[in-house]
């Protein structure tokens, strides 16, 4: 009797001891399952935070950064540069951050894929590029749309706000009269205006005190190469009907003056003409102010020939705020 006792209690331990195994089997089985999840969240989330810092730092680079080297638009051999966007003083040698060159944007617009994958982008990603004015009445500047289909879930973008040109413009001349009536301001112009000793109509003579109708005169050096490239026009900001100019040079003194417009005048054409045979010279620009009604501004600006004249004004000779929109996916 105790031996039949004793085997169905080994019984009993026995199957105890296999639903014991067989949970303890299922819990490590779930614990393995979890690590494993767990192991695939970190890694996922390890993958999309480096491809996000990729596209992060090729914003970087693009917006803060001039590149390599910082005058990289100007060669013809892509093979050593690193492109960056950012404006570079030559002068002083500073860069400009996030205030970008429209020379450096139209080289990346031309050449993108070259210079960007593998460079500051993995060849394996695909990228869309633009940069989007704050006023909405200014077209977006495409620089690259990537028109391969977009299959993948992860996609990374980066939003930076920029200053740009629009316009690829260099200022001559800016004659900024505040206050016509500040005789020290404008006599500044004089030293060696070479109307100054002449008589009559041709004589340019700084203001007297309390004269509403005088001239300002500066000169500005013209490159023959410049001038073949480029349009150049004259115009005032705000304008005013209150204006007069001259263009000439020491050997073409003229006293042939024209009114201001109101739309930008090319004088690309009188140019060529003073310049003549020259590789280079000096010129005159002569504004007569005919009151000293209103303050103004009177630009001579040279500006790529592709530029139509409907985009020149004074707000787009300078820097305007933008959204640089970088996407990026694999």
């Amino acid at each position: 009797m105790m031996q039949i006792i004793n085997e169905e209690k080994a019984q009993v331990f026995s199957i105890d001891l296999m639903l014991g195994l067989i949970i303890i089997t299922v819990i490590l089985g779930i614990s393995a399952d979890s690590m494993n999840l767990a192991s695939d969240k970190i890694n996922e989330n390890t993958y999309i935070a480096s491809m996000g810092r990729l596209v992060d730092d090729a914003a970087d680079v693009l917006v803060e950064t001039p590149g390599v080297p910082p005058n990289w638009e100007e060669s013809s051999n892509y093979s050593d540069i690193t492109p960056g966007l950012a404006k570079y003083n030559t002068i002083n040698k500073k860069v400009e951050p996030n205030i970008l060159s429209i020379k450096k944007i139209k080289q990346l617009q031309d050449r993108y894929d070259e210079l960007v994958y593998g460079k500051i982008l993995p060849e394996t990603f695909h990228s869309t590029l633009i940069i989007f004015p704050q006023n909405s009445k200014i077209l977006p500047l495409i620089i690259h749309e990537d028109d391969a289909k977009n299959s993948s879930s992860d996609i990374y973008v980066i939003n930076r706000t920029i200053l740009t040109d629009f316009i690829d413009s260099k200022i001559v001349i800016n004659l900024d009269i505040i206050n016509s009536g500040n005789n020290d301001e404008i006599k500044c112009f004089y030293d060696k205006c070479p109307h100054k000793d002449l008589n009559g109509s041709f004589k340019h003579d700084p203001p007297e005190k309390g004269q509403h109708s005088f001239w300002i005169c500066k000169h500005f050096k013209l490159s023959r190469k410049e001038l073949d490239s480029n349009n150049f026009y004259i115009f005032s900001d705000p304008y005013t009907n209150s204006l007069e100019w001259i263009i000439d040079r020491n050997e073409l003194i003229s006293n042939k003056s024209s009114n201001m417009d109101s739309k930008p005048i090319n004088v690309s054409d009188q140019l060529h003409y003073l310049i003549g045979d020259d590789e280079s010279a000096v010129l005159w620009l002569h504004v007569k102010i005919l009151d000293n009604k209103y303050p103004f501004i009177v630009y001579l600006v040279s500006i790529p020939k592709e530029v139509p004249v409907e985009m020149i004004d004074a707000e787009n000779l300078k820097p305007i705020p933008c959204y640089f929109i970088l996407k990026a996916w694999i």
